[in-house]
């Protein structure tokens, strides 16, 4: 039986690139596609190549709305900012959806080093003390269980995955670790800002 997924704020390259990955998982289905978008959009128009993968009413974007998504999906994966993502994850578990957010609104436990990096006030600490972090080679027997999951990102699972076997090795030493990285324009997200092509801020949960 396919695991149903909805996917909150598809219109991204991560919503795209997620719809792609699913599209090809032979143990989901995508079933509910959510925009915040006044006029909401087909996910076709916005993504051509997409034509001829999703049924016409699911390719239809619907609204943000907790109680209909957890009536036609399992699992709802965020694609959304920071402080959307901070705001909507606490409605869809309030009505018993499992969440994976891909955003960082649940990568760090510190809420102060969080606020910092991102430069906005953290929401939602109680559920924020029950995330899992979803690098599933440090995290894998935590996660069957788990309601919300933090997805990590493209940073921090590198650089995690790259350091980890040192540290328990004893071959470096934990304090002064530093890690140089640059992110081309996907990674700076969709808009074409002046940080567009500059280095990205991300955040690393100590697994050691």
């Amino acid at each position: 039986m396919s695991i149903r997924a909805a996917i909150v704020g598809p219109t991204g390259y991560t919503g795209l690139h997620l719809i792609k990955i699913l599209l090809r998982h032979p143990g989901a289905k995508v079933t509910y596609l959510a925009s915040a978008r006044e006029e909401l959009p087909d996910i076709v128009d916005q993504f051509p190549q997409l034509l001829g993968q999703l049924d016409p009413a699911v390719s239809q974007c619907r609204p943000i709305d907790p109680k209909a998504i957890s009536r036609e999906a399992d699992v709802a994966f965020l694609c959304l900012p920071h402080e959307a993502a901070l705001n909507c994850a606490p409605r869809l578990l309030d009505v018993g959806m499992r969440v994976i957010d891909l955003s960082a609104s649940y990568r760090l436990t510190d809420v102060q080093v969080y606020e910092r990096a991102y430069n906005i006030v953290h929401t939602d600490r109680e559920n924020l003390e029950h995330a899992v972090y979803g690098l599933t080679e440090f995290s894998r027997d935590d996660l069957p269980g788990a309601e919300l999951v933090a997805n990590p990102g493209c940073y921090p699972t590198a650089a995690s995955l790259a350091i980890t076997p040192l540290i328990e090795r004893s071959l470096v030493r934990k304090e002064g670790i530093v890690i140089n990285g640059s992110s081309g324009v996907t990674g700076a997200g969709r808009k074409p800002t002046e940080s567009a092509t500059g280095g990205t801020q991300f955040g690393l949960r100590t697994l050691w």
